[in-house]
């Protein structure tokens, strides 16, 4: 069993599936960054605003 989990298409496969899943943890943030930047964005200028008036 320990050498088929050993061959280079299984490897392969688990390394394609790894990248996979970093990738979309990575997307999840950088929209969960993104997002925040608008609110706060939002935010800048609301005060901007306010301190204008």
């Amino acid at each position: 069993m320990k050498d088929f989990l050993k061959t280079p298409g299984r490897l392969d496969e688990n390394l394609k599936m790894n990248k996979m899943a970093e990738k979309k943890e990575v997307e999840k943030e950088l929209s969960f960054l993104y997002e925040r930047t608008l609110i706060m964005e939002d935010e800048l200028n609301l005060f901007i605003q306010m301190e204008g008036d």
